[in-house]
């Protein structure tokens, strides 16, 4: 809720929802789409839809802010892209950005929900993918495990959660400001083998300015399409949350961390 109050305050565009670094978001949807592409995540899919295939491709953008990521990516990948965002002048302007708009194969934006990832339910095989981008930092452990689990139910056969987050260096770092967590590479791959998930491709963000968190794409799957019946626990909940930060605050740093200010936002 303290997230979402956050974003609540800031412009409905694409540079208030970028943290006023809205020149990153070419760079940001050029290697999201290389890395779509590549043939060990969505090669063959991609190949069979630009060539007139007959499956329509689905996928849920979550966190979507105004719509920038499914305007300038999602639908050149996908037939149908349903966006799932809890600010609602967000949803509203997003609304009015993709109007009109249909990708490479005739991709477009399909059904909007206005509600946060926490209390998300997919329809029952709805898509081929789960996108999310700038959002989990949101959602503590525990929730974030319910949530992969929760969404599994919505993924077609062979379909895959696609995760695209800011990384922090040595140890997570919390912003006090939009009330989210930077985790760092090996902390999301805890979170992912916790959850029952496997990383089948990652590939690192190259053309970001050196000031910003460095940015990791992860493409997980559940082995065999089996969700384990129970998550981990994690550094997520509440108390341990605060515990931490006070050891972190505490702590001296053995490294600077890039610049947390002005950065790539969580909800974009």
């Amino acid at each position: 809720e303290k997230g979402v109050a956050y974003w609540e305050g800031v412009a409905a565009t694409v540079d208030g929802v970028l943290g006023g670094f809205g020149h990153v978001s070419g760079s940001d949807v050029r290697e999201s789409k290389e890395f779509a592409g590549r043939a060990d995540v969505m090669g063959q899919l991609l190949q069979e839809a630009r060539g007139g295939g007959v499956r329509r491709l689905a996928v849920l953008d979550c966190g979507a802010g105004v719509g920038r990521v499914t305007k300038e990516c999602l639908v050149d990948l996908f037939h149908e892209v349903d966006l799932c965002e809890p600010v609602d002048k967000f949803v509203e302007q997003s609304k009015e950005n993709l109007c009109g708009v249909r990708g490479e194969f005739g991709g477009t934006a399909r059904n909007y929900f206005c509600v946060g990832l926490e209390r998300f339910t997919p329809a029952e095989a709805a898509y081929d993918v789960i996108w999310c981008q700038w959002v989990l930092p949101h959602i503590n452990d525990t929730d974030l495990i319910a949530f992969f689990h929760r969404c599994a139910r919505g993924l077609r056969p062979g379909g895959f959660f696609m995760v695209k987050e800011n990384i922090a260096q040595a140890h997570f770092v919390m912003d006090v400001e939009d009330s989210s967590i930077t985790r760092t590479d090996d902390y999301f791959r805890s979170i992912f083998k916790r959850a029952g998930l496997e990383v089948f491709a990652s590939q690192r963000q190259r053309e970001f300015p050196q000031e910003l968190f460095g940015v990791m794409m992860y493409a997980c799957r559940f082995p065999g399409g089996v969700v384990p019946k129970r998550g981990g626990e994690g550094v997520g909940s509440g108390q341990q949350i605060a515990q931490a930060a006070a050891l972190q605050a505490a702590a001296p740093a053995t490294a600077p961390p890039k610049r947390k200010g002005p950065r790539p936002a969580m909800i974009d």
